[in-house]
């Protein structure tokens, strides 16, 4: 869990106590999870929800606003094309599919 994003939140609060008791927890509760301490899901789940973030933003999967980080989706979606255009491959040239391609079903129906 990235703590500097939710120490970052915590630090801009006016009033620690009353976010901790808005949350659910206690201000040492909250001083403990900055410090590395273990938390159950159900307390991040809260403080995802009383920061308005979604619980992936802790673990860098997603900005504040709950968009997936750019460049992390880029290069994932640039591998499953990749995946996808060698299966194309392998089914093209294949001479005996056990199974029938899209612009091919004409063919083998007839």
């Amino acid at each position: 869990m990235n703590t500097d994003k939710l120490r970052t939140l915590f630090d801009n609060s006016t009033d620690k106590y009353g976010d901790c008791k808005k949350i659910g927890i206690t201000y040492e509760g909250m001083r403990r999870i900055l410090n590395g301490g273990d938390m159950k899901v159900g307390t991040l789940e809260k403080i995802a929800h009383f920061y308005n973030v979604p619980v992936g933003y802790f673990f860098d999967e997603a900005e504040a606003d709950g968009k997936a980080s750019s460049q992390m989706e880029i290069e994932h979606l640039k591998g499953q094309i990749e995946g996808l255009k060698d299966a194309v491959k392998i089914l093209r040239n294949d001479p005996n599919p056990a199974y029938i391609l899209p612009n091919e079903r004409a063919e083998s129906v007839e």
